[in-house]
């Protein structure tokens, strides 16, 4: 039987340790066995020894690094070991859904994670999904949505700032000849060790969307989905970046195409995880939510960077024509509400809502035009590219008016209803569309400027406001 199997394992097991006392891997190896065995008979024993295995291996680690470098020399653990003996323990009590032993350790590992890694570190951002689900099935929403926000928000601030690094290492200005090519051969060389740096972090990204923690979660959890996005950020920033690097090589050179290729390959990779995203958001909260419009705003964008700007102009179209569609549905809703609140006989309508909660349900209003006008403002640099003649600009200069009237009327309304301050956001994306408006006025086919659609302020506006 299995269990008669387990006892052979464990014979084994502890043989090994016994040649090997300060092998991380064999305790780990020793807590899945005695996992499997509580799981098949739920015998405390094997409970309180998988979690004892787990301590010494943490103990194996703390001393490695008590010791310094001949502790790695000598015990051979890595990093990343207390990290995963951790983890282990989380998704051991979250498998059985003892959710609130898993929380504390969950919150040890990213306190451990934040003394000796930087913050935008993915074991980092992967802890802090895994709390917010462990909260969420302890009933702390709030607390779960303002950890995911952390989250997001950190990995928002690396991407940028990988981004803007990668592309700052352009400026070749130098008195000589020899100088600036000195200086673009240093550049070339800086430009390329920031590619290896978003790859190593797109790639230990990846792997951890395999982490135990996820397999508990379901494939429309909020979380599960969350994490695709976050996927998709890190694989569109890279793919951005090999694609510009490809253009400063000569059209002959065979390192431009493989670039190109690379860029392509990355940016329909990012593209899948947008769509599993997107269908996960749709299914739990329907057309009209901040998350579908943003999403669908980055799963564009990697449709137009692999050359199919139709399907993205199509699906923005379609989240476009949604939101108006809800928002004709609700003038009509209101016409009747006002004929039947003229024949009643209250002198007062009660209150709804309590004034925390409107101005929860204003910022998530908010959140949504501003999504909206993503959409809008994509579908007017997509048109523009994909129509070069007076048709392209009509739709796009359509497309801008609108979102910049629908934010100006919701900023408006917001400021006059409860006083909420309008963000950074919203007041960026007026300044940009208003800019583009004037220049299409004056223009008759020319594109809108590519720094306007750059990889950077779409994802930046998208991340902002995705939450559960």
């Amino acid at each position: 039987t299995s269990f008669q199997l387990s006892d052979i394992l464990l014979n084994v097991a502890y043989s090994e340790i016994n040649s090997k006392p300060n092998d991380f891997s064999l305790y780990m190896c020793l807590h899945q066995i005695y996992a499997e065995r509580y799981f098949m008979i739920k015998s405390v024993y094997d409970r309180d020894e998988a979690r004892k295995a787990v301590e010494r291996s943490l103990e194996i680690t703390e001393h490695c690094n008590a010791v310094g470098f001949f502790g790695w020399l000598s015990y051979g653990t890595k990093l990343e070991y207390p990290f995963e003996a951790l983890h282990c323990l989380a998704f051991f009590h979250a498998r059985d859904n003892d959710w609130k032993s898993s929380a504390n350790v969950l919150r040890s590992l990213i306190l451990r994670s934040e003394q000796h890694l930087p913050t935008c570190h993915p074991i980092g951002i992967a802890g802090l999904i895994d709390l917010s689900t462990a909260l969420l099935n302890l009933g702390q929403s709030s607390t779960a949505i303002k950890i995911s926000l952390r989250a997001s928000h950190n990995l928002a601030l690396y991407l940028s700032e990988q981004e803007s690094l990668y592309f700052s290492f352009h400026d070749t200005n130098g008195p000589t000849d020899e100088v600036r090519n000195n200086i673009d051969s240093s550049n070339t060389l800086a430009r390329l060790d920031q590619l290896e740096i978003l790859k190593a972090f797109a790639s230990y990204m990846r792997y951890l969307n395999r982490r135990k923690m996820s397999s508990l979660l379901s494939l429309d959890h909020p979380m599960r989905v969350l994490f695709y996005c976050f996927l998709g950020d890190s694989l569109a920033v890279l793919g951005s970046c090999l694609k510009h690097e490809a253009t400063l090589i000569a059209a002959s050179d065979a390192n431009r195409d493989r670039l190109l290729q690379e860029s392509e390959t990355f940016w329909t990779l990012a593209g899948s995880y947008y769509r599993t995203a997107l269908k996960g958001w749709t299914k739990m909260y329907g057309m009209h939510h901040p998350n579908v419009p943003a999403t669908a705003c980055s799963m564009a964008r990697c449709l137009h960077e692999t050359g199919n700007s139709p399907q993205a102009i199509n699906l923005l179209s379609s989240i476009v024509c949604s939101y108006r569609s809800i928002i004709n549905q609700r003038s009509k809703e209101k016409v009747r509400h006002q004929d039947a609140v003229s024949s009643t006989s209250l002198m007062f309508s009660p209150p709804t809502v309590d004034g925390v909660q409107r101005e929860m349900n204003a910022r998530v209003k908010l959140n949504y035009i501003q999504s909206i006008a993503m959409c809008q403002w994509s579908i007017a640099a997509y048109a523009m590219k994909e129509y070069p003649n007076e048709e392209g600009r009509m739709k796009a200069l359509e497309c801008l008016h609108s979102a910049t009237e629908e934010l100006n009327q919701i900023s408006d309304r917001l400021g006059r209803a409860g006083g909420i301050p309008v963000d950074k956001i919203t007041d960026d994306l007026l300044i940009i569309m208003k800019r583009e408006l004037r220049f299409l006025k004056h223009s008759r086919t020319k594109a809108l400027p590519e720094s306007n659609v750059s990889s950077t302020s779409m994802r930046d506006q998208r991340m902002a406001f995705v939450s559960i």
